[in-house]
């Protein structure tokens, strides 16, 4: 598998887990330090950071001192391979920066789901007539 097709799985996958992507074409030609991560992915739990090497190269040093800066500011930095695609490494990493915001999602959806319901009980419950006998108010008393 080459560069392209590694990047094109993760985009695919991305957008199936409801993550954003972002891929630099070549950062040595941008006006920032070069070396920055050829992939930015977010909308979890966390911003992931990685560096592709399809040919399973180590990163360069100044891709190098990119990771030691992010990870010192408590970023999720790694570097991925076609390797880490067929071992399946990929997609639990992006699977898992989603999981706890869709677990989240569903938890609001069922709690949305049990008051629709709570307030469809309670209305059935004040449009039911009363099975309870009605009081005569013009009985007569029985103490003459």
């Amino acid at each position: 598998m080459n560069g392209d097709e590694l990047l094109e799985r993760i985009r695919a996958l991305a957008a199936e887990v409801g993550l954003r992507i972002h891929h630099g074409q070549d950062s040595r030609k941008d006006l920032t330090d070069p070396g920055f991560p050829d992939v930015v992915l977010a909308g979890g739990e966390r911003v992931l950071f990685r560096e592709l090497k399809p040919d399973g190269r180590a990163p360069k040093a100044d891709q190098v001192a990119w990771k030691w800066s992010l990870l010192a500011s408590g970023a999720d930095w790694a570097v991925w391979t076609p390797a880490d695609w067929v071992s399946g490494r990929i997609e639990a990493e992006m699977t898992l920066v989603t999981a706890k915001r869709r677990l989240n999602e569903a938890i609001r959806d069922r709690e949305a789901a049990q008051d629709a319901l709570e307030a469809q009980r309670r209305s059935d419950a004040d449009s039911r007539p009363s099975l309870r006998p009605q009081s005569d108010s013009g009985a007569v008393s029985g103490t003459e």
